[in-house]
């Protein structure tokens, strides 16, 4: 699946966090290596900046959404939200 841009991928621990190509609202997505799985973890309320990060401590995705449109008003500073979501590990024994 082609990604909306080269940035908006990671590579964790347990799985690769990933924002695809969509028409309407855009996702990131979570791979868990485990199990093959595939799960939606997050709906963007505005368009996907650049970049996303999976915690090596935690296991968190942290990335950034713009929530106004970059080209408003000549000299509108772009707004970003920063966001992180927790993807929960599956104990893989328990199940």
């Amino acid at each position: 699946m082609p990604l909306s841009n080269w940035g908006n991928f990671d590579v964790g621990r347990d799985g690769i966090a990933y924002v695809p190509v969509e028409r309407g609202a855009k996702h990131i997505y979570f791979y868990r290596f485990a199990d093959k799985s595939t799960t939606k973890v997050f709906t963007f309320t505005g368009a996907p900046d650049f970049g996303i990060s999976i915690s090596p401590v935690d296991g968190s995705i942290v990335f950034a959404q713009v929530t106004k449109p970059r080209r408003a008003k000549p000299g509108l500073v772009r707004l970003l939200e920063h966001k992180s979501i927790k993807v929960e590990p599956k104990n893989w024994l328990d199940g």
